[in-house]
């Protein structure tokens, strides 16, 4: 459906999908303020959390956040976190650094904070870890990030860790026994959904990086998406595409607010 979307519209490419470029992502305002904190924390080797709902940009907030630090002075490792016991959270830790991943958790670890204490003196890079879905990670689990980043009776920074997760996160975060954890997170980013005026922003951004100046909804439309998926983005992105995938089929060269009932329908 998506030719017969480029065709019906004049797009240049598919509009509104999750293969973008760094350099093309919605410039939000409240992103270049995080993202500046995140860069001086992470500078000065200190760890930090990215807490949001789901579809609000905190997969492409990091991903920002990296490409905008250099490649040659920092070694980002990501970790898709899920419910694991400490032994394979640290094997997840070793395949994500390309490490060897059998041994018991004390040697897997041993052989973790070699690696990272050879990465910063020998080589100059700063590792960096994204845990992903790191509200799903047990509460005694979670607590071995404690120990990754204490090194030489915690006087030495070395490793950088960013939690990202869903709101969870930051309850669990303040237990009581993860106060030790709690206290290294040195900065945390609060994503929100975007406001009407940065919803409609955003939808023309996405349909100018298309390669169409006028976004080819009409005003009832517009109203409508923003209204139904509430400034979260992904929404956006999926209701305006099969939004325009019924105006295609139709054969309308503007989408109205019926259609976007319609597609509506046919998402979750």
């Amino acid at each position: 459906m998506s030719e017969a979307v480029i065709s019906n519209f004049g797009f240049r490419c598919t509009p509104f999908t999750r293969e973008i470029d760094e350099r093309d992502h919605f410039d939000a305002p409240q992103l270049k303020e995080e993202l500046s904190y995140m860069s001086d924390s992470l500078k000065n080797r200190l760890s930090s959390a990215v807490i949001a709902p789901p579809g609000t940009g905190k997969t492409c907030f990091l991903r920002r956040l990296q490409k905008s630090l250099p490649e040659n002075r920092f070694g980002f490792h990501y970790v898709l976190c899920s419910k694991l016991g400490k032994l394979d959270m640290y094997r997840e830790i070793c395949l994500a650094l390309g490490l060897p991943h059998k041994g018991t958790a004390p040697s897997l670890r041993q052989r973790l904070e070699e690696y990272f204490i050879k990465m910063s003196t020998s080589r100059g890079i700063r590792p960096v870890i994204l845990f992903d879905d790191a509200h799903e990670i047990r509460p005694d689990v979670l607590a071995i990030l404690r120990i990754l980043t204490n090194f030489e009776m915690d006087s030495k920074l070395v490793l950088c860790c960013i939690l990202c997760g869903q709101p969870g996160l930051r309850q669990t975060l303040k237990l009581p026994a993860l106060e030790d954890v709690s206290t290294r997170i040195n900065h945390v980013v609060t994503l929100r959904s975007l406001s009407k005026e940065e919803s409609l922003s955003y939808i023309n951004h996405r349909c100018a990086l298309a390669g169409v100046t006028k976004a080819p909804f009409d005003e009832g439309a517009l109203q409508s998406i923003i209204e139904q998926t509430q400034g979260n983005m992904r929404a956006m992105d999926d209701l305006c595409s099969k939004t325009l995938e019924v105006a295609a089929r139709d054969g309308s060269k503007v989408c109205d607010s019926n259609q976007v009932v319609q597609a509506r329908g046919y998402l979750l």
